[in-house]
């Protein structure tokens, strides 16, 4: 059993890392192409109706992160009607919000110029509408997809979930960076992304449907009381991405007050050379999340506590090689990145890596308090101790410029990380002097779980 949990952390991680290089190549690649076959007044406008359909990346309201976790517990319980009622059900609810604000914003169109609000120039009106409402039915479709993921999650399958996402990623980027090779406009872009993501919507859907009976879209199935169970814990897990978004807009609104323009570049060049820490763990975090759910779903304790012990080592040792790796190359990563015209301030590229390593921990730990949706009472608290990391920020920025507010989210984010770790010690009953010591020990990568060597991931640890 241990072999299969490990292997499957290896696939789910692997999976995971090749969707960041794909988004990596995708960043990378699209840029020249774009400015070689478009003018850049049409690439700059694109960039900006790309945009707007952002917003509505979390109008699902987090019910499908949610259901994902019960899907997966309820499928370890072998509680098969619960599987396929949660499954129709808030399927059908999202494709319900769907079709609700595809609706709202196709009323919108035909009241709001958007041209003139978003100061479009060079594509004409009626092609300006017509891009974002495709790009909004793209985004739509997009959380479907995600919702057919949690139907390979359930059945242990997760890396083969993220596999189709990312191969769907690359597909309909295919097909758009050919349609703008060929000297297509917007409106032919828009659609390709739309037409990829339809087709690979459809192949996720039929390859699921081969994996079991269950995930199965019936509306026999559907049960307005799942809907009404997983209201809460949905609305609990938007405290999240609001506080993170509270956290970036607000680090930005309140450097740009006190200190300026060129202190936002600083600050926003700086943080994004740090979150490479935090978004490396992250790939392992949700690597982890299925197996928490699992575990969760087979009462398994003891594997749970297994679980966060080695999760958090890898977390913390993985952020402390980065950090030493990003420091010693930060200067010519810097010089060649910016070429030549950004010279680093390295003392706020430390501060900033400390503080993407406490946000690397901490997320770390709340994988595991979320992964069984009990995760209300965090929420609250996450978000009270935002709230007051943003006054104190706003605060210490005005005295003592950007260190004041990097100092601000170090004491924020080690407040988090403290809250979760104390949420997480009495969740699982683990002994907090035991917990903090296999922190700091490699050792409980292996000792902890007795790995097999002969396992795949320990040979890839020891090569």
């Amino acid at each position: 059993m241990k072999n299969q949990i490990f292997s499957r952390l290896f696939k789910n991680f692997t999976a995971n890392a090749i969707g960041q290089v794909i988004n990596i190549l995708i960043q990378f690649f699209t840029v020249p192409i774009f400015l070689t076959f478009w003018r850049k007044e049409v690439y700059g406008e694109w960039l900006l109706l790309f945009t707007i359909p952002n917003y509505l990346v979390l109008s699902d309201f987090g019910f499908g992160i949610v259901a994902s976790n019960e899907i997966t517990i309820q499928m370890q319980r072998k509680n098969y009607k619960a599987v396929s009622e949660i499954f129709t059900s808030i399927w059908f609810l999202i494709s319900l919000i769907s079709v609700f604000i595809f609706t709202i914003m196709l009323i919108f169109s035909k009241i709001i110029n958007f041209t003139k609000i978003l100061n479009i120039q060079t594509i004409v009106a009626n092609e300006v509408t017509l891009i974002i409402l495709i790009l909004i039915g793209y985004t739509l479709l997009s959380m479907q997809t995600n919702m057919i993921e949690s139907g390979f999650r359930c059945i242990q399958k997760y890396h083969i979930g993220v596999s189709y996402l990312n191969s769907i990623r690359l597909f309909e980027w295919t097909i758009l960076i050919f349609m703008v090779i060929s000297k297509h406009g917007p409106v032919a872009a828009a659609w390709s992304l739309f037409i990829g993501r339809f087709i690979g919507f459809m192949f996720m859907i039929y390859k699921l449907y081969g994996t079991n009976n269950y995930t199965r879209f019936r509306l026999k199935n559907l049960s307005l009381k799942w809907i009404k169970k997983m209201f809460s814990p949905s609305v609990s897990l938007m405290a999240f991405p609001l506080g993170n978004a509270i956290v970036t807009q607000g680090s930005i609104l309140f450097i740009g007050w006190f200190v300026g323009a060129v202190g936002v570049v600083l600050f926003t060049i700086s943080r994004t050379y740090s979150r490479i820490i935090y978004q490396t763990i992250t790939m392992l975090n949700y690597a982890y999340w299925p197996e928490y759910s699992i575990a969760y779903g087979a009462d398994n304790f003891l594997l749970l506590k297994k679980l966060g012990r080695t999760s958090i080592t890898f977390a913390f040792w993985i952020s402390l090689i980065l950090f030493i790796i990003l420091s010693l190359v930060a200067n010519s990563f810097f010089r060649i990145w910016t070429k030549g015209n950004f010279s680093p301030d390295i003392k706020i590229i430390y501060l900033l890596m400390i503080d993407s390593i406490l946000i690397s921990l901490w997320n770390t730990t709340s994988i595991m308090l979320t992964s069984d949706n009990t995760h209300k009472l965090i929420a609250k608290g996450y978000i009270f101790i935002i709230i007051i990391m943003m006054a104190l920020a706003a605060l210490l920025t005005n005295l003592y410029s950007m260190y004041g507010m990097i100092i601000a989210l170090i004491i924020g984010d080690a407040c988090i990380l403290i809250y979760f770790f104390n949420r997480g010690l009495k969740k699982l009953g683990d002994a907090p002097i035991e917990y903090l010591r296999s922190i700091f020990s490699i050792q409980t990568i292996f000792t902890k779980l007795k790995v097999d060597k002969g396992d795949v991931f320990f040979k890839l640890w020891k090569d």
